[in-house]
Order: C-alpha cells, then structure tokens, then sequence
C-alpha cells in the first residue's frame, strides 16, 4: 500500500478523535519529508469542502510550531497553509492528550514504533515481538517498540485492550495509558483508557498486576495498588478516586466477542460503546435526564436497533430515529 492508498484510507475510515489527533501528529511533524505525502494532502484539501476556522487554523499552527521548534522554518508559506486546512478535513482537535503523546518517553525515545489504529466497528488481534497476545476494541490506538528493550516491554494504549501476556521474569510488560501504568510479568487482563470517557480502569483475569496512577494533579498520583484475578481498578479523572472491586473477569472481558456487559454504568458510557461497536454517531438531546445507573448484556448477535430497544425498557424511556450515520435519541418527557 503506497502513501497515498495509506492516507485516503484513513480519511475514509471512522476513527476516535484521540486517534486522529494522533494521525495529524504524525502528518504534520513529516511534513518536508515526503513528497508523496504533501502532494497526497493537497489534493486531499482541494477536493474537500474546505470546512475549517480560523481557530482551527491557529490551533493546528500553535501544534505545529511546538512540534517542530527544534527544525529550521518552513520556506514555502503556501504549502504550509494547504498542510494545515488538510489536517483540518479530519476534524482534528489540540488538546493536551496531543502534546501528552508527543512529549512522551514512548515517543522521543528514538526507537522504531508500530501504531496501530483500529477504527469504530472493528476489532483486531495482533502477536507482539515477544508473542504477547492482545485484542483490540473498537477506536483503539496501541502504540509499540518494534523491538522490546532487554530489560522492559513497554506499549502505550488509547482505547481499550486485552493483553495475554508472554511470560519473561526478566523483562516486565507495562501498558501506558494517560491515568495509569499496568505492570506484569506473566498475565492476562484487559485495560480500557478511551479519552473522551470519565473513567479509566482495567480488570485482572489471571496472574498479578502493579497499577501505579500517573495522572498528574489529582490526590492519588503516584499511588501503587497490587490486584489480584477477578479484581477491577477504575480512576475516576474528574476527583482522582480509586474504587478496587471484586467482579467476573471472564464476564467482563467478553466483549472480545462481540458482547456488551455494563454493570453499573451511565446511559453515556453505554452509546459511546454503542458508537464504537456499530460504526455511527449517536446524538442525544436533553441526556441528563437520562440518569441511572444500568446493569445490561447485549449479546454480539444483536443490531444495534435490537440494542437501542432493550436499553428503551430498562429505566428512561426515549425515542430514536437514524439518518445516515447518525442516530438521533430524545428522552420521553
């Protein structure tokens, strides 16, 4: 697949906002070093409708000079504009998460990573270096060495993953996440760290594991917490709180096949998997009076209608209608 095929193909695909911030990173930090690539976005940009603002455009200047303050200026001022409104097609927005992966250890380090991005309505399992296991949901980025160091494993994951990890005493494997580091020797677990959700937590199946929070400025950072199988950690981003609890690992996990489970969950939590799962975008006015918490399984046979109508039965009531892509909801008053 050549530079073309690889950036048309992204920008037909779903992915998660965290994702294409990420893929803008990459666009716009190469951009005097791939002809391909430029004349790729150009003609990207001139086939687009060209939808963007003027704050889009000084955010996406903002980034790219911070990226690239250590590089000689740019000479040619057209093309540095076009660059910009193309990273723009994709709806990409700068936040923190942006700079937090670019100045990150997994991504100066100087060594060769794999990404891998999989868009809404997929799943992919992949074998890394030292023939770790790992499943990734829908709207994932994992981030990876191509080769591990001699004495760590490290990878970095946006989204949601189930790890079955390669035993090796000497080498310790770490998922990275923006909240919190999951360390093991030998185990399986599953991690789930969506940015755009309230919470991060991940769920031990077998083995142990070492949860150390990282989340700067909130009152448990730094704090280590060791879990045994069929425990689960969720941080809470907005007050830093740690809730430890015993649940079904295997039950929880099962969304490997294609199964929904929520336990307790919010009525957002559960369209943002719904979005992710069945490839749309869900739009629900008036949402908080959809409060509750709900305790569910959707089985991986049932269309996200069939979905929709068991959630409608449970608590709130709602109406919804789809166009295209997007699934509109409104609450019964």
């Amino acid at each position: 697949m050549n530079i073309e095929q690889i950036i048309r193909t992204f920008f037909s695909s779903r992915f998660s906002e965290a994702t294409r911030r990420k893929y803008a990173w990459w666009m716009v930090n190469s951009l005097d070093e791939n002809k391909a690539k430029d004349e790729t976005m150009e003609r990207l940009w001139e086939e687009s409708l060209g939808q963007i603002d003027l704050q889009t455009l000084n955010d996406l200047e903002g980034l790219r000079s911070k990226i690239k303050e250590d590089k000689e200026p740019d000479r040619n001022t057209g093309r540095r504009n076009y660059w910009l409104a193309a990273a723009a097609i994709a709806l990409i927005a700068v936040t923190a998460l942006t700079t937090y992966l670019i100045h990150s250890n997994l991504m100066t380090s100087g060594d060769e990573f794999v990404h891998i991005s999989v868009p809404y309505g997929q799943t992919k399992q992949l074998y890394l270096e030292d023939s770790t296991s790992v499943t990734i949901n829908a709207g994932t980025t994992l981030i990876y060495p191509s080769h591990f160091s001699k004495n760590k494993r490290n990878v970095f994951l946006i989204g949601e993953a189930n790890f079955d990890i390669m035993k090796d005493a000497a080498r310790p494997f770490t998922v990275e996440t923006q909240s919190f580091n999951v360390t093991a020797l030998g185990t399986k677990f599953d991690v789930q760290a969506y940015p755009d959700a309230s919470t991060a937590s991940t769920t031990l199946e077998e083995g142990r594991t070492q949860v150390e929070i990282v989340e700067p400025d909130t009152k448990t950072s730094g704090m280590k917490y060791i879990m045994t199988p069929n425990q689960n950690l969720t941080f809470h981003r907005g007050s830093g709180e740690v809730a430890l609890t015993e649940v079904n690992a295997n039950r929880r996990l099962s969304w490997e096949k294609g199964n929904l489970i929520f336990e307790g969950e919010d009525f957002k939590t559960i369209l943002q998997a719904f979005e992710r799962k069945y490839n749309v975008t869900i739009i629900c006015e008036h949402i908080e009076r959809m409060s509750g918490e709900y305790y569910v399984k959707f089985h991986a046979d049932e269309s996200l209608f069939e979905a929709l109508d068991i959630l409608n039965k449970l608590s709130h009531h709602f109406t919804y209608k789809q166009e295209e892509n997007i699934v509109y909801i409104t609450p019964v008053r």
